[in-house]
């Protein structure tokens, strides 16, 4: 499945659990073996059983291709390896760099010292300061949107102004962030590839299951694990079957 086959504003309609998979549990007890997955094989005639954890897909099917499940009865979920290295990668060209130009001119420039502080704060009911959620890669939904409102005034800020924005870490970060967009942007783009580059199905426990053909209901709301959560826009409302 590519981008080309995904259409945008496609009304998300429930297939309910039918007797098919009847007999089989949505919980998964199996390893590496997601929720609903088994239950999904069985109501779309799938004769092979799910990947498991060491693959980047959860099921193959003749016209579907292959598909990734995420289990979305609590709102939200995190993704896997592959969108964990991505991640990874962002922060590395782009939250690390600030990190370092933070702790190398916070006493040297006034900016710097401003951001540092901020970084060393917390913020609403998170228990750790920002800085150390960011060495973790853990990052609540208020700290994910306070980190890139924070990165997207550094490089709004004008480079006049301050010497130190114009140090190596702020200029290579500057390039990736100017060729890429802000970390947000990013972030929603990392778990919109689980329905670009697959057929993206989420599951529920009562309601049964829909595939998402719209990439702008798909975003990214926080971040745990050091890996992004996917989340539906339209499961933010009440739905009715």
């Amino acid at each position: 499945m590519n981008s080309k086959c995904l259409i945008e504003n496609i009304p998300i309609v429930w297939n309910e659990w039918s007797k098919k998979s009847s007999n089989i549990n949505f919980k998964s007890s199996k390893r590496g073996i997601g929720n609903g997955e088994e239950k999904l094989k069985y109501e779309l005639d799938i004769i092979d059983n799910p990947k498991g954890q060491n693959s980047c897909i959860d099921l193959i099917h003749k016209d579907l291709g292959c598909i990734s499940v995420k289990d979305m009865t609590k709102d939200d979920c995190r993704l896997g390896v592959e969108a964990s290295q991505i991640l990874g990668d962002i922060f590395k060209r782009l939250v690390i760099p600030i990190i370092l130009w933070c702790d190398k001119y916070k006493d040297r420039c006034r900016y710097a010292k401003t951001i540092f502080l901020r970084l060393n704060t917390s913020y609403g009911k998170a228990r750790n300061i920002l800085y150390f959620c960011i060495e973790r890669m853990e990052l609540c939904k208020s700290n994910f949107e306070i980190l890139n409102n924070i990165i997207n005034e550094i490089f709004e800020t004008r480079k006049k102004r301050y010497k130190s924005l114009n140090s190596e870490y702020i200029k290579d970060a500057r390039k990736y962030y100017n060729l890429n967009g802000s970390l947000k942007y990013q972030c929603d783009n990392c778990v919109r590839n689980e329905a670009i580059q697959k057929t993206l199905i989420i599951v529920h426990k009562e309601k049964g299951w829909t595939i998402i053909k719209d990439i702008k209901k798909i975003y990214c709301p926080r971040i745990t694990q050091k890996s992004p959560r996917i989340r539906i826009d339209f499961l933010d409302k009440k739905i009715t079957k």
